[in-house]
Order: structure tokens, then C-alpha cells, then sequence
């Protein structure tokens, strides 16, 4: 019993670090498009 709960929390502490990063990821990609597209448009203008 003790064991399966600790793979159950191990399980959710994983899934949430996937979560985070995926989502950190996803922020970082966002914010290098915005820059790889704003001097663009600037050089276009």
C-alpha cells in the first residue's frame, strides 16, 4: 500500500515537472518568435 502511494506521488510530481516544462517551453518559443519577428517588421517598415 505505502508503495503504490509513493508511485502514485511520484507519477503526479512527474506530470507536473512535464507540465511546467512543456509550458516554460512553449513561453520561451513564444517570446523568440515575437523577437525573430519584431526586427522583421521593423526592417520591412
Amino acid at each position: 500500500m505505502r508503495h503504490r502511494v509513493f508511485l502514485h506521488i511520484f507519477f503526479v510530481s512527474l506530470l507536473g515537472f512535464m507540465f511546467r516544462s512543456c509550458a516554460s517551453l512553449r513561453f520561451h518559443s513564444a517570446q523568440f518568435y515575437e523577437s525573430a519577428l519584431s526586427p522583421r517588421s521593423v526592417f520591412h517598415r
